[in-house]
Protein backbone atom coordinates (compact mmCIF):
# COMPACT_ATOMS: atom_id res chain seq x y z
CA UNK A 1 0.00 0.00 0.00
CA UNK A 2 2.71 2.50 0.60
CA UNK A 3 4.14 2.12 -2.67
CA UNK A 4 1.01 2.57 -3.95
CA UNK A 5 0.31 5.81 -2.33
CA UNK A 6 3.88 6.85 -3.13
CA UNK A 7 3.31 6.26 -7.18
CA UNK A 8 0.14 8.14 -6.69
CA UNK A 9 1.65 10.87 -4.93
CA UNK A 10 4.37 11.08 -7.56
CA UNK A 11 1.90 11.15 -10.46
CA UNK A 12 -0.54 13.96 -8.90
CA UNK A 13 2.34 16.00 -8.17
CA UNK A 14 3.79 15.38 -11.28
CA UNK A 15 7.04 13.81 -10.57
CA UNK A 16 6.21 10.49 -11.82
CA UNK A 17 9.12 10.02 -14.45
CA UNK A 18 7.74 8.73 -18.43
CA UNK A 19 9.73 7.39 -20.88
CA UNK A 20 7.72 8.23 -23.90
CA UNK A 21 8.26 6.65 -27.17
CA UNK A 22 5.46 5.85 -30.25
CA UNK A 23 4.05 3.01 -29.55
CA UNK A 24 1.36 0.62 -31.45
CA UNK A 25 -1.24 -0.02 -28.93
CA UNK A 26 -2.12 -3.45 -30.36
CA UNK A 27 0.98 -4.30 -28.78
CA UNK A 28 1.18 -3.04 -25.78
CA UNK A 29 -2.37 -4.46 -25.29
CA UNK A 30 -0.71 -7.97 -26.19
CA UNK A 31 1.86 -7.78 -24.12
CA UNK A 32 -0.35 -6.98 -20.88
CA UNK A 33 -2.80 -9.75 -22.00
CA UNK A 34 0.32 -12.50 -21.93
CA UNK A 35 1.85 -11.24 -18.36
CA UNK A 36 -1.71 -11.93 -17.23
CA UNK A 37 -2.73 -14.77 -18.91
CA UNK A 38 -1.40 -17.33 -16.33
CA UNK A 39 -3.75 -15.18 -13.83
CA UNK A 40 -7.07 -15.64 -16.11
CA UNK A 41 -6.20 -19.39 -16.80
CA UNK A 42 -5.47 -20.28 -13.06
CA UNK A 43 -9.48 -18.71 -12.65
CA UNK A 44 -10.45 -20.31 -15.85
CA UNK A 45 -11.42 -16.68 -17.24
CA UNK A 46 -11.02 -16.62 -20.60
CA UNK A 47 -8.88 -13.41 -22.13
CA UNK A 48 -9.72 -12.48 -25.46
CA UNK A 49 -7.92 -9.86 -27.64
CA UNK A 50 -10.26 -7.95 -30.01
CA UNK A 51 -7.68 -5.83 -32.15
CA UNK A 52 -9.02 -4.26 -35.40
CA UNK A 53 -6.83 -5.42 -38.56
CA UNK A 54 -5.27 -2.60 -40.52
CA UNK A 55 -3.24 0.23 -39.82
CA UNK A 56 -3.07 1.55 -36.12
CA UNK A 57 -1.55 4.76 -35.86
CA UNK A 58 0.98 4.37 -33.05
CA UNK A 59 0.09 6.60 -29.71
CA UNK A 60 2.74 8.42 -27.36
CA UNK A 61 3.10 6.22 -23.88
CA UNK A 62 5.47 4.68 -21.85
CA UNK A 63 5.73 0.95 -22.27
CA UNK A 64 5.99 0.44 -18.68
CA UNK A 65 3.34 2.57 -17.15
CA UNK A 66 0.33 1.46 -19.45
CA UNK A 67 1.22 -2.28 -18.85
CA UNK A 68 0.41 -0.99 -14.88
CA UNK A 69 -2.54 0.50 -16.05
CA UNK A 70 -3.45 -2.95 -18.36
CA UNK A 71 -2.74 -5.20 -15.32
CA UNK A 72 -4.65 -2.88 -12.97
CA UNK A 73 -7.86 -3.20 -15.67
CA UNK A 74 -7.40 -6.86 -16.17
CA UNK A 75 -6.72 -8.05 -12.39
CA UNK A 76 -10.31 -5.59 -11.63
CA UNK A 77 -12.28 -7.70 -14.36
CA UNK A 78 -10.94 -10.60 -12.76
CA UNK A 79 -11.99 -9.67 -9.60
CA UNK A 80 -15.73 -9.55 -10.85
CA UNK A 81 -15.87 -12.49 -13.14
CA UNK A 82 -16.98 -15.99 -12.89
CA UNK A 83 -15.28 -18.97 -13.98
CA UNK A 84 -16.34 -19.96 -17.42
CA UNK A 85 -17.12 -16.21 -18.66
CA UNK A 86 -15.00 -14.18 -20.72
CA UNK A 87 -12.58 -10.67 -20.31
CA UNK A 88 -12.34 -8.82 -23.80
CA UNK A 89 -9.83 -6.14 -25.05
CA UNK A 90 -9.78 -4.43 -27.58
CA UNK A 91 -7.86 -1.60 -29.77
CA UNK A 92 -9.87 0.20 -32.21
CA UNK A 93 -9.62 3.95 -33.51
CA UNK A 94 -12.23 6.30 -32.43
CA UNK A 95 -11.79 9.62 -34.48
CA UNK A 96 -8.07 11.26 -33.60
CA UNK A 97 -7.92 8.85 -30.83
CA UNK A 98 -7.05 5.20 -30.32
CA UNK A 99 -9.69 3.95 -27.74
CA UNK A 100 -8.16 0.48 -25.82
CA UNK A 101 -11.04 -1.03 -24.18
CA UNK A 102 -11.19 -3.46 -21.19
CA UNK A 103 -14.47 -5.77 -20.89
CA UNK A 104 -15.90 -7.95 -18.39
CA UNK A 105 -18.91 -9.97 -18.59
CA UNK A 106 -18.88 -9.64 -14.26
CA UNK A 107 -20.92 -8.43 -11.70
CA UNK A 108 -20.64 -4.78 -12.94
CA UNK A 109 -21.25 -1.58 -10.85
CA UNK A 110 -24.43 0.31 -9.61
CA UNK A 111 -25.10 3.63 -11.01
CA UNK A 112 -24.60 5.31 -7.85
CA UNK A 113 -21.13 4.02 -7.23
CA UNK A 114 -19.56 4.95 -10.67
CA UNK A 115 -18.91 8.38 -10.21
CA UNK A 116 -16.40 7.06 -7.50
CA UNK A 117 -14.34 4.59 -8.58
CA UNK A 118 -11.52 6.79 -9.77
CA UNK A 119 -10.87 8.12 -6.23
CA UNK A 120 -7.97 6.95 -3.86
CA UNK A 121 -9.38 4.37 -1.69
CA UNK A 122 -12.66 3.77 -2.86
CA UNK A 123 -13.95 0.25 -3.51
CA UNK A 124 -17.05 -0.72 -4.81
CA UNK A 125 -17.56 -3.15 -2.34
CA UNK A 126 -15.46 -3.56 0.43
CA UNK A 127 -17.36 -6.54 1.83
CA UNK A 128 -16.29 -8.99 -0.90
CA UNK A 129 -13.59 -10.00 0.60
CA UNK A 130 -10.70 -7.26 -1.69
CA UNK A 131 -7.86 -7.30 -0.40
CA UNK A 132 -7.08 -4.32 -3.08
CA UNK A 133 -5.87 -0.86 -1.50
CA UNK A 134 -8.81 1.23 -3.27
CA UNK A 135 -5.74 2.88 -5.02
CA UNK A 136 -5.43 1.20 -8.59
CA UNK A 137 -7.52 2.99 -10.79
CA UNK A 138 -6.95 6.39 -9.66
CA UNK A 139 -3.33 5.87 -9.91
CA UNK A 140 -4.55 4.47 -13.05
CA UNK A 141 -6.54 7.44 -13.95
CA UNK A 142 -3.39 9.78 -13.10
CA UNK A 143 -1.52 7.50 -15.59
CA UNK A 144 -3.88 7.76 -17.85
CA UNK A 145 -4.23 11.96 -17.80
CA UNK A 146 -0.47 12.08 -17.96
CA UNK A 147 -0.76 10.88 -21.37
CA UNK A 148 -2.82 13.06 -22.17
CA UNK A 149 -5.86 10.41 -22.47
CA UNK A 150 -8.79 10.20 -20.81
CA UNK A 151 -10.41 6.69 -18.55
CA UNK A 152 -14.00 6.08 -18.16
CA UNK A 153 -16.38 3.26 -17.70
CA UNK A 154 -19.61 1.98 -18.71
CA UNK A 155 -21.39 -0.45 -16.34
CA UNK A 156 -24.61 -2.28 -15.58
CA UNK A 157 -25.38 -4.04 -12.50
CA UNK A 158 -25.11 -7.98 -13.96
CA UNK A 159 -24.05 -7.74 -17.04
CA UNK A 160 -20.56 -6.78 -16.26
CA UNK A 161 -17.86 -3.32 -16.93
CA UNK A 162 -16.15 -1.91 -19.78
CA UNK A 163 -13.16 0.21 -18.91
CA UNK A 164 -11.90 2.51 -21.94
CA UNK A 165 -9.00 4.18 -22.06
CA UNK A 166 -8.73 7.03 -24.84
CA UNK A 167 -4.98 7.51 -26.38
CA UNK A 168 -4.73 10.97 -28.48
CA UNK A 169 -3.33 10.25 -32.05
CA UNK A 170 -0.39 12.81 -32.11
CA UNK A 171 -0.28 14.95 -35.42
CA UNK A 172 2.27 13.65 -37.71
CA UNK A 173 2.65 10.19 -36.15
CA UNK A 174 0.06 8.44 -38.96
CA UNK A 175 3.14 8.89 -41.45
CA UNK A 176 5.68 7.55 -38.88
CA UNK A 177 2.50 4.57 -37.68
CA UNK A 178 2.55 4.02 -41.46
CA UNK A 179 6.59 3.34 -41.59
CA UNK A 180 6.58 1.03 -38.39
CA UNK A 181 3.92 -1.38 -39.75
CA UNK A 182 5.69 -1.89 -42.71
CA UNK A 183 8.94 -2.58 -41.67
Amino acid sequence: MLSELLDLSRLESGQAAFHLSPEDPSELVKKAVNKFGPRAADSEVHVVVDVLSGEMPVVTADPGKMEQVLLNLLSNALKSSDSGTVITVGVEKHGSSIDITVADEGKGISHDNLPHIFERFYKVNSSRGDTGTGLGLAIAKHIVLAHSGEIFVESTLGVGSKFTIRLPVPVGFQELSKSILSS
